[in-house]
């Protein structure tokens, strides 16, 4: 059971106390948060994720990933980045993060770049300022660092993987999903569908693992979920302490050209998807904006992985006869 143990929860700093946008929490939050994960209906799952445990010190920065059930290994074809190169990586990111107001993440094909183009203006909140190192830190898979307020937004997970798939981006977002890739590690490495089929397939596209990475580290978060309204995003905005008076309407996601339709008959895509249905079920279910005090049983459950009897996509089975057909 890999970053589930009591250990390893690192959202119990919330439960302890870390400063929070300047503040602590007070008696009352601690009792509320107790109150919810000893209840007598709280499953196990919902338990863990709200344990207190160890605490990540405010300004540190998470060069490792988080433990997960749904890691995957890289292609042993990709070359090795060295360790000196990918902490340089990491500590440069790590710094323009640090400088921002809002830390914006998502799995991709949710609007997330109008939103981030919005808010930037309208709001007033600093949530981009150069745009090669937003695309390296929207899709991050885990919060690398702790002081920032992370939205997270999440949409339905089939139409945003069809979404990036019509666009090219789905094996571009993927390894940005699962190990933080820079774009220079996809160019020397760019992956193909028939790489993405041997990943994990409890999370082949790397969404279960970062977003139970952001719901379990992160001191300071709020799931968001797409298509959103001017009262979520507000509510949202507001819960992380970050309430404005006044802003613009958010104007309507700008038309481009006409769009290839989408090939909704790609057994590759297709067949990944199913691992998702379970995830996707608990979203659904889930308030149009939550965090640690209201999230749901059912999605904690399926963040905690197959070892928790939930969540999981069966059996191990053979590959699929389309993912046996798959070429690079």
């Amino acid at each position: 059971m890999l970053g589930w143990t009591a250990g390893t929860v690192s959202l119990g700093c919330v439960l302890m106390g870390v400063s929070l946008l300047g503040r602590e929490l007070v008696g009352d939050e601690h009792r509320l948060l107790r109150s919810r994960s000893s209840g007598p209906t709280a499953s196990p799952a919902l338990v863990l994720l709200r344990s207190a445990a160890a605490k990540i010190p405010n300004g540190t920065m998470i060069a490792t990933p988080p433990m997960s059930p749904f890691s995957s290994t890289t292609p042993s074809r990709c070359p090795v980045e060295s360790a000196a190169d990918r902490r340089a990586f990491l500590q440069s990111r790590a710094a323009y993060l640090s400088t921002l107001d809002l830390w914006i993440v998502s799995h991709g094909g949710v609007g997330s770049n109008h939103l981030v183009n919005f808010l930037n203006t309208s709001a007033q909140l600093r949530v981009k300022w150069d745009q090669g190192l937003y695309q390296e830190t929207c899709h991050f898979p885990w919060p690398l660092v702790t002081t920032v307020p992370v939205l997270y937004v999440v949409g339905e997970l089939e139409a945003a993987a069809w979404s990036m798939h019509r666009r090219g981006f789905l094996t571009l977002n993927v390894p940005k999903m699962l190990w933080g890739w820079s774009d220079a590690a996809q160019e020397r490495c760019p992956l193909t569908m028939a790489d993405v089929a041997t990943f994990n397939p409890a999370d082949p596209f790397g969404i279960k693992g970062q977003l139970g990475a952001f719901v379990r580290h992160c001191p300071n978060l709020v799931v968001l979920r797409y298509p959103f309204t001017d009262a979520s995003l507000r509510g949202a905005l507001t819960t992380l302490g970050l309430a404005r008076d006044r802003w613009g309407k958010m104007p309507p996601y700008p038309k481009g050209p006409p769009r290839t339709p989408v090939n909704r008959t790609d057994t590759v895509v297709e067949s990944l998807l199913k691992a998702y249905g379970p995830l996707g079920a608990a979203l659904r279910k889930s308030p149009p904006f939550f965090n640690l005090l209201n999230i749901t049983a059912g999605l904690a459950s399926v963040l905690a992985g197959p070892a928790h009897g939930a969540g999981a996509v069966g059996k191990s089975k053979p590959p699929s006869k389309a993912l046996k057909k798959v070429k690079a």
